[in-house]
């Protein structure tokens, strides 16, 4: 058996042993427990300044997320109990990163003798300069706690229980909308206005407001906890109706039926992600769990929200696919260069072949530049980072047949008036997406792959010659400059493995990566 396939099967091993511990054949209410004890382990660990590299926001996912996969039966959880499934929830975040990549083809496996050795296949400075991107934007000097909040967990008794009273619930609400619209504002590939319009009757304003309610609760929750030293409270729970009847007093300008939809978007299920559906539901109970909330949510509500409606969803994702303009007009400022988009490129029996979705021409140089343009929200959890790259690989797929046909005279394009023939241009192929580069090599030669967000930061396109080469050639972070490469090294049952990984750089600045290098 070669490594990989033994590695393979030692993780598919490893996933149902984790399903089959006596913690999961419990009741219902054991899930509040487990969290309680991974919460109290994560509070103790920022207490201690203690700087481990689990990833709480992930082992907090994995216990919601095999809470509705694996049947559970009756019976008292204990603490014993508790810390295995902790564990468990540890090793399988591990697991799945491994597992995904691995299936991708992205980590070449070596065996010596009881350990696996673990290495990328792909270039990690890709991986480096998308987190340094992402660290770019993101917003500084947010707000922090507020005194109205800070008098009012300084006075509760330590054993109280009782809601915040609403000017303190407004004060936290205010203070999360102020980080949720200075991360959507920050973007700088572009967000959909407040007044946009989302399925029954939802704005996307709504949804902000919303998510900032809740955010501001659970972070509140937490400043509490930190503050009182009562790791117990970094975790909430309350009743659904409770939940819905304090944020409607926060915003009486939302209608408690638009109120209701949006937390049921937020509450996870079956089939969805904790990263875009924070709240864990317990019968009529939901669970806050404030690692978990953050004002990324907001793009996948609003993803999800269009495709509730067959009806809504071709308005919301044109208009989430008119964002794309932006390359249009970041091209467009370019001195002496011709911008088109969407020019369709059509057989001899004048069926259609596809479309050019944004065309750059230097007429004097006699340069083009073609973008396949596509158009996903940003990614958080590794699963979709591995989606968004199969869509990239994809496109590239789709360029590829169409430059064929182009080339080979099989199809044609009529270029707009003024422009020169499609033959007379050396063109270069590329598929575009807004925040994420592509890790993994596409399977076309002389097709690139890029980001708005990475083209973007280098400022005001000078020449399309600039572009292309920044396009073919990237500047990239270098190794043992700008990042270096770590190890770490864990046990899966008697096996030992060791995974060649690159953080990136300053983890306490980034924050996790995405992918399966960064969060295993």
């Amino acid at each position: 058996m070669r490594p990989d396939d033994e590695l393979q099967s030692l993780i598919d091993s490893r996933r149902q042993a984790a399903r089959e511990l006596p913690g999961w054949r419990s009741a219902p209410e054991r899930l509040l427990t487990l969290l309680q004890h991974a919460t109290r382990l994560r509070a103790m660990e920022i207490a201690q300044a203690r700087d481990s590299d689990v990833p709480w926001e992930s082992v907090l996912a994995q216990i919601i997320t095999w809470h509705h996969e694996i049947p559970v039966g009756q019976g008292p959880c204990e603490d014993v109990e508790a810390a295995d499934i902790c564990l468990a929830a540890l090793e399988a975040t591990r697991l799945d990163n491994l597992r995904g990549t691995l299936r991708a083809g992205g980590y070449e496996v070596r065996r010596r003798g009881e350990a696996f050795r673990i290495r990328h296949r792909w270039n990690p400075a890709v991986e480096a300069a998308d987190a340094f991107l992402e660290h770019a934007i993101a917003p500084a000097n947010l707000p922090g706690i507020t005194s109205v909040e800070r008098a009012w967990i300084r006075s509760r008794p330590r054993a109280s229980r009782e809601l915040p009273p609403a000017d303190v619930l407004r004060a936290a609400a205010q203070r999360a909308k102020t980080a949720v619209d200075a991360y959507r504002h920050a973007l700088p590939e572009g967000n959909l206005p407040d007044s946009f319009q989302l399925d029954g009757g939802l704005t996307v304003g709504q949804v902000a407001d919303v998510l900032s309610a809740v955010m501001g609760f659970a972070s509140l929750c937490e400043a509490a906890a930190r503050m009182l030293k009562r790791t117990e409270t970094t975790l909430a729970s309350l009743r659904r109706t409770t939940l819905l009847e304090m944020t409607a007093e926060l915003l009486p300008t939302v209608s408690t039926a638009c109120i209701d939809a949006i937390i049921e978007r937020l509450t996870y299920a079956s089939g969805r992600s904790c990263r875009v559906s924070p709240l864990a539901k317990l019968e009529d109970t939901i669970i806050v769990c404030p690692p978990l909330i953050t004002p990324r949510v907001i793009d996948a509500i609003i993803l999800r929200s269009s495709a509730y409606d067959p009806g809504r969803y071709g308005p919301v994702g044109q208009r989430q696919g008119n964002r794309a303009v932006k390359w249009k007009d970041w091209l467009g400022q370019i001195p002496g260069v011709l911008v088109a988009d969407r020019i369709r490129a059509r057989r001899q029996d004048r069926r259609t072949a596809g479309d050019l979705d944004v065309v750059a021409v230097d007429p004097s140089q006699r340069r083009g530049l073609c973008l396949e343009i596509k158009w996903p929200i940003d990614a958080i959890s590794l699963p979709e980072v591995t989606k968004i790259e199969d869509w990239v690989s994809s496109a590239a797929t789709q360029v590829n047949r169409l430059r064929t046909e182009l080339t080979s005279g099989s199809a044609v394009v009529e270029m707009p008036k003024g422009w020169p023939a499609f033959p007379e241009i050396s063109w270069t192929w590329a598929v575009a997406t807004p925040q994420q580069l592509c890790l993994r090599p596409l399977p076309f030669d002389e097709i690139y792959a890029t980001s708005f967000r990475y083209m973007a930061s280098h400022g005001k396109p000078r020449s399309l010659n600039d572009v292309i080469d920044t396009l073919t050639c990237p500047d990239l972070p270098v190794d043992g400059v700008d990042f270096k490469i770590d190890t770490i090294d864990f046990l899966l049952g008697r096996q030992k493995v060791v995974l060649v990984r690159q953080p990136p750089f300053e983890m306490s600045l980034v924050g996790p990566g995405r992918r399966g290098a960064a969060t295993a």
